[in-house]
Protein backbone atom coordinates (compact mmCIF):
# COMPACT_ATOMS: atom_id res chain seq x y z
CA UNK A 1 0.00 0.00 0.00
CA UNK A 2 1.43 3.72 -0.78
CA UNK A 3 -0.05 6.94 -0.14
CA UNK A 4 -1.43 7.17 -3.85
CA UNK A 5 -4.19 4.48 -2.07
CA UNK A 6 -5.38 6.45 0.48
CA UNK A 7 -7.73 9.22 1.44
CA UNK A 8 -5.66 11.25 4.29
CA UNK A 9 -8.41 13.51 6.21
CA UNK A 10 -8.52 15.95 8.66
CA UNK A 11 -11.46 17.55 11.12
CA UNK A 12 -11.50 20.58 13.13
CA UNK A 13 -13.67 21.86 15.92
CA UNK A 14 -14.94 24.82 13.88
CA UNK A 15 -15.14 22.52 10.83
CA UNK A 16 -17.39 20.09 12.34
CA UNK A 17 -21.21 19.64 11.38
CA UNK A 18 -23.49 17.86 13.98
CA UNK A 19 -26.28 16.17 12.52
CA UNK A 20 -29.70 15.44 14.70
CA UNK A 21 -30.42 12.14 15.95
CA UNK A 22 -33.07 10.00 17.72
CA UNK A 23 -33.00 8.52 21.48
CA UNK A 24 -32.20 5.37 20.44
CA UNK A 25 -28.54 5.85 19.38
CA UNK A 26 -26.07 6.13 21.67
CA UNK A 27 -22.40 5.01 21.89
CA UNK A 28 -20.38 3.66 25.15
CA UNK A 29 -16.67 5.14 25.53
CA UNK A 30 -14.17 2.14 26.91
CA UNK A 31 -10.64 2.49 27.62
CA UNK A 32 -7.92 -0.20 29.09
CA UNK A 33 -9.34 0.79 32.69
CA UNK A 34 -13.18 -0.62 31.88
CA UNK A 35 -12.77 -2.95 28.98
CA UNK A 36 -13.55 -5.82 30.84
CA UNK A 37 -16.75 -4.97 32.25
CA UNK A 38 -17.52 -5.24 28.03
CA UNK A 39 -16.27 -8.22 27.10
CA UNK A 40 -20.14 -9.25 25.90
CA UNK A 41 -20.60 -6.57 24.05
CA UNK A 42 -16.76 -6.13 22.18
CA UNK A 43 -17.78 -10.54 21.47
CA UNK A 44 -20.96 -9.70 19.83
CA UNK A 45 -19.34 -7.07 17.53
CA UNK A 46 -16.68 -9.69 16.89
CA UNK A 47 -19.28 -12.28 15.85
CA UNK A 48 -21.15 -9.97 13.18
CA UNK A 49 -17.73 -9.00 11.52
CA UNK A 50 -16.96 -12.90 11.72
CA UNK A 51 -20.08 -13.52 9.80
CA UNK A 52 -19.90 -10.55 7.35
CA UNK A 53 -16.64 -9.81 6.65
CA UNK A 54 -15.57 -14.03 6.24
CA UNK A 55 -12.80 -13.54 4.08
CA UNK A 56 -10.90 -10.50 5.76
CA UNK A 57 -7.98 -12.23 6.74
CA UNK A 58 -6.90 -9.64 9.94
CA UNK A 59 -10.73 -9.88 11.40
CA UNK A 60 -9.83 -8.79 15.06
CA UNK A 61 -10.32 -11.90 17.70
CA UNK A 62 -10.64 -11.09 21.47
CA UNK A 63 -6.82 -11.96 21.81
CA UNK A 64 -6.51 -8.34 19.48
CA UNK A 65 -8.74 -6.38 21.62
CA UNK A 66 -6.42 -6.89 24.47
CA UNK A 67 -3.54 -5.98 22.46
CA UNK A 68 -5.13 -3.21 21.36
CA UNK A 69 -6.45 -2.15 24.72
CA UNK A 70 -3.07 -2.83 25.76
CA UNK A 71 -1.38 0.25 23.61
CA UNK A 72 -3.42 2.16 24.80
CA UNK A 73 -6.48 2.42 22.21
CA UNK A 74 -10.31 3.26 23.21
CA UNK A 75 -13.10 1.76 21.86
CA UNK A 76 -16.10 3.44 20.92
CA UNK A 77 -19.19 1.27 21.63
CA UNK A 78 -22.31 2.13 19.25
CA UNK A 79 -25.42 1.18 20.76
CA UNK A 80 -28.45 1.03 18.81
CA UNK A 81 -32.10 0.25 20.86
CA UNK A 82 -29.62 -1.24 23.97
CA UNK A 83 -27.81 -3.62 21.62
CA UNK A 84 -24.25 -2.82 20.13
CA UNK A 85 -23.95 -3.03 16.80
CA UNK A 86 -20.44 -1.97 15.92
CA UNK A 87 -17.69 0.07 17.00
CA UNK A 88 -14.79 2.54 15.80
CA UNK A 89 -11.53 3.16 17.87
CA UNK A 90 -9.47 6.13 18.36
CA UNK A 91 -5.76 6.41 19.74
CA UNK A 92 -3.76 9.81 21.17
CA UNK A 93 -0.68 8.33 18.95
CA UNK A 94 -1.10 7.21 15.24
CA UNK A 95 -1.10 4.13 14.81
CA UNK A 96 -2.37 1.77 11.98
CA UNK A 97 -2.97 -1.18 13.49
CA UNK A 98 -4.47 -0.15 17.10
CA UNK A 99 -1.93 -2.58 18.77
CA UNK A 100 1.63 -0.83 18.12
CA UNK A 101 2.48 3.16 18.02
CA UNK A 102 4.53 4.64 15.55
CA UNK A 103 4.34 8.12 15.98
CA UNK A 104 3.42 10.39 19.25
CA UNK A 105 0.49 13.05 18.36
CA UNK A 106 0.99 16.84 19.35
CA UNK A 107 -1.85 17.23 22.65
CA UNK A 108 -5.26 18.30 21.19
CA UNK A 109 -5.08 15.76 18.43
CA UNK A 110 -6.21 12.17 17.91
CA UNK A 111 -6.74 9.32 15.25
CA UNK A 112 -8.96 7.55 14.69
CA UNK A 113 -10.57 4.96 12.51
CA UNK A 114 -11.17 1.13 12.37
CA UNK A 115 -15.26 2.00 12.10
CA UNK A 116 -17.28 -1.34 11.75
CA UNK A 117 -21.51 -1.25 11.27
CA UNK A 118 -22.98 -4.46 10.97
CA UNK A 119 -25.77 -4.79 8.30
CA UNK A 120 -27.55 -7.63 9.72
CA UNK A 121 -29.41 -5.97 12.23
CA UNK A 122 -32.47 -4.24 12.26
CA UNK A 123 -31.54 -0.82 11.85
CA UNK A 124 -31.95 2.75 9.82
CA UNK A 125 -30.22 3.11 6.85
CA UNK A 126 -28.71 6.28 7.66
CA UNK A 127 -27.13 4.87 10.82
CA UNK A 128 -23.95 5.09 9.91
CA UNK A 129 -24.00 8.98 9.39
CA UNK A 130 -25.22 9.26 12.59
CA UNK A 131 -22.97 7.01 14.55
CA UNK A 132 -20.05 8.77 12.33
CA UNK A 133 -21.40 11.66 13.62
CA UNK A 134 -21.85 10.86 17.10
CA UNK A 135 -18.17 9.37 17.07
CA UNK A 136 -16.10 12.63 16.27
CA UNK A 137 -18.23 14.80 18.30
CA UNK A 138 -17.22 12.77 21.01
CA UNK A 139 -13.83 12.68 20.03
CA UNK A 140 -13.77 16.29 19.50
CA UNK A 141 -15.62 17.75 22.80
CA UNK A 142 -15.76 15.18 25.20
CA UNK A 143 -12.76 13.88 25.01
CA UNK A 144 -11.44 17.53 24.32
CA UNK A 145 -9.55 17.69 21.21
CA UNK A 146 -9.22 19.98 18.55
CA UNK A 147 -8.06 17.74 15.87
CA UNK A 148 -9.29 14.09 14.47
CA UNK A 149 -7.09 12.78 12.12
CA UNK A 150 -7.98 9.43 9.92
CA UNK A 151 -7.35 7.88 6.68
CA UNK A 152 -9.34 5.41 4.74
CA UNK A 153 -8.64 2.80 1.83
CA UNK A 154 -9.85 4.45 -1.86
CA UNK A 155 -11.46 1.03 -2.25
CA UNK A 156 -13.62 2.10 0.85
CA UNK A 157 -15.70 4.98 -1.22
CA UNK A 158 -18.80 4.84 1.58
CA UNK A 159 -16.01 5.71 4.80
CA UNK A 160 -14.72 8.80 2.89
CA UNK A 161 -18.49 10.00 1.81
CA UNK A 162 -19.73 9.77 5.25
CA UNK A 163 -16.45 11.31 6.77
CA UNK A 164 -17.37 14.45 4.36
CA UNK A 165 -20.67 15.19 5.65
CA UNK A 166 -19.26 15.77 9.53
CA UNK A 167 -16.78 18.31 7.94
CA UNK A 168 -13.89 16.43 7.31
CA UNK A 169 -11.35 18.11 4.65
CA UNK A 170 -8.61 16.19 2.36
CA UNK A 171 -5.36 16.43 4.11
CA UNK A 172 -1.95 15.56 3.77
CA UNK A 173 -0.88 15.16 7.22
CA UNK A 174 1.07 11.98 7.08
CA UNK A 175 4.08 13.37 4.96
CA UNK A 176 3.39 16.73 5.93
CA UNK A 177 3.36 16.59 9.91
CA UNK A 178 4.00 13.44 11.18
CA UNK A 179 6.49 11.64 8.61
CA UNK A 180 8.55 8.94 9.71
CA UNK A 181 10.96 6.33 7.63
CA UNK A 182 9.36 3.46 8.95
CA UNK A 183 5.71 4.85 8.38
CA UNK A 184 5.81 3.61 4.61
CA UNK A 185 7.72 0.39 5.16
CA UNK A 186 4.17 -0.49 7.53
CA UNK A 187 1.60 1.15 4.74
CA UNK A 188 3.10 -1.31 2.55
CA UNK A 189 3.84 -4.77 4.24
CA UNK A 190 1.74 -4.56 7.73
CA UNK A 191 -1.86 -3.69 6.79
CA UNK A 192 -4.01 -5.71 4.22
CA UNK A 193 -7.75 -4.31 3.65
CA UNK A 194 -10.41 -6.91 3.72
CA UNK A 195 -10.89 -8.82 0.17
CA UNK A 196 -14.86 -7.96 -0.65
CA UNK A 197 -16.13 -10.01 -3.47
CA UNK A 198 -18.92 -8.07 -5.64
CA UNK A 199 -21.68 -9.27 -4.15
CA UNK A 200 -20.03 -7.73 -0.93
CA UNK A 201 -19.36 -4.32 -2.18
CA UNK A 202 -22.41 -3.70 -3.41
CA UNK A 203 -24.72 -4.49 -0.38
CA UNK A 204 -22.21 -1.98 1.32
CA UNK A 205 -23.34 1.12 -1.19
CA UNK A 206 -27.30 -0.19 -1.38
CA UNK A 207 -26.94 0.15 2.07
CA UNK A 208 -25.21 3.77 1.94
CA UNK A 209 -25.85 5.34 -1.16
CA UNK A 210 -28.77 7.33 0.25
CA UNK A 211 -26.05 9.56 1.89
CA UNK A 212 -24.53 10.33 -1.80
CA UNK A 213 -26.28 12.61 -3.54
CA UNK A 214 -26.53 12.31 -7.41
CA UNK A 215 -25.55 14.25 -9.77
CA UNK A 216 -28.52 16.94 -11.43
CA UNK A 217 -26.24 18.46 -13.74
CA UNK A 218 -28.04 18.58 -17.13
CA UNK A 219 -25.58 17.80 -20.12
CA UNK A 220 -26.27 19.98 -23.47
CA UNK A 221 -25.14 19.36 -26.43
CA UNK A 222 -22.53 22.03 -27.71
CA UNK A 223 -23.86 23.54 -30.81
CA UNK A 224 -20.78 22.89 -32.92
CA UNK A 225 -21.83 19.33 -32.18
CA UNK A 226 -25.25 19.94 -33.83
CA UNK A 227 -24.15 21.47 -36.79
CA UNK A 228 -21.52 18.43 -37.55
CA UNK A 229 -24.37 16.13 -37.64
CA UNK A 230 -26.60 18.03 -39.48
Amino acid sequence: MNLSEIHQLSLSRRDFKEISYAENYSVKFLTPDNSSNYSRELQQVISYIQVELPSWEDRPTMEDIRMRFDNKSHCLLWIYNNQPIGWAWSNSNLTLDWKNCIKTLPNGTIYGGGAFLSRSVDRPPNAGLIFYNLTFKFWLFELDNNTIYQYSDKWNRVSSILSYKCGFKNDSFIQDKFFIGNFFLYLRVGRKPPKLDNEMLRSIWDASRHTVEKNKKKYTRKIKHKKDDE
